[in-house]
């Protein structure tokens, strides 16, 4: 199978993403690592990327709308549904849903991206719920499960700390490791090598990231 991104690529046209997400996507700017990411496989992917940050998808305002009208989006990416902190509930997610539906009626490929677990806490499969409901009211998003590799990564690099010290967001490795599972599922590459891993994350640490993402990518239908 070719990929998207690839095939974009091979038609010399330049493929243009935009992120939607809180600031589990903007900090240490996730965006911009996919980019590098991208510039530095075998392909050599160049990106137009554009970021659009909100607090939550539900609570956002006009911005998002207008920003998936803005322009002809090759890949819409969208993270920061509406989660139980306790797990007890299942909110509504009205726009999460009707952002990505938005996104798919003009061609866009439309990625929901998971948070990834808290510090001392079991809650991927909770949050992969809240994901596979919103992915079942439109019709071909995929989710990222960025949670899986998180916790794959972690098992397999003896626990490794990802978080930042409020056990909540992402440390620099861990932001890495999102953009390493993003970067898998926009290009459906199970082969490249990007030759760019930032300084403080180490090559063994960002070979596991990848072949996480990888495993994580196989397991799905995206790629037959």
């Amino acid at each position: 199978m070719i990929a998207a991104l690839l095939m974009l690529s091979q038609l010399g046209k330049v493929p243009k993403i935009l992120f939607v997400g809180n600031s589990h996507t903007y900090v240490n700017n996730v965006p911009e690592m996919v980019r590098q990411l991208l510039l530095s496989d075998r392909v050599a992917r160049n990106a137009n990327v554009k970021s659009v940050s909100v607090s939550l998808l539900e609570n956002s305002g006009p911005e998002v709308d207008q920003a998936i009208r803005s322009d002809n989006w090759d890949v819409v990416v969208l993270q920061g549904a509406l989660v139980s902190s306790s797990h007890k509930y299942r909110y509504a997610q009205t726009k999460a849903i009707s952002f990505a539906n938005l996104a798919l009626s003009r061609k866009a490929r439309v990625l929901l991206c998971t948070e990834w677990p808290r510090r001392g806490w079991d809650e991927s499969e909770y949050q992969l719920g809240v994901y596979r409901e919103i992915q079942a009211a439109t019709k071909g998003s995929v989710i990222i499960p960025i949670c899986e590799v998180w916790d794959a990564s972690r098992a397999k690099l003896g626990g490794i700390d990802l978080w930042q010290a409020d056990g909540n967001h992402a440390n620099f490795k861990g932001s890495f490791l999102s953009a390493c599972t993003i970067y898998r599922y926009l290009t459906e590459d199970l082969v490249a090598k990007p030759g760019w891993t930032p300084s403080g994350v180490l090559p063994s640490e960002a070979s596991t990231f990848h072949e996480c993402a990888v495993r994580s990518l196989k397991s799905q239908s995206v790629v037959k």
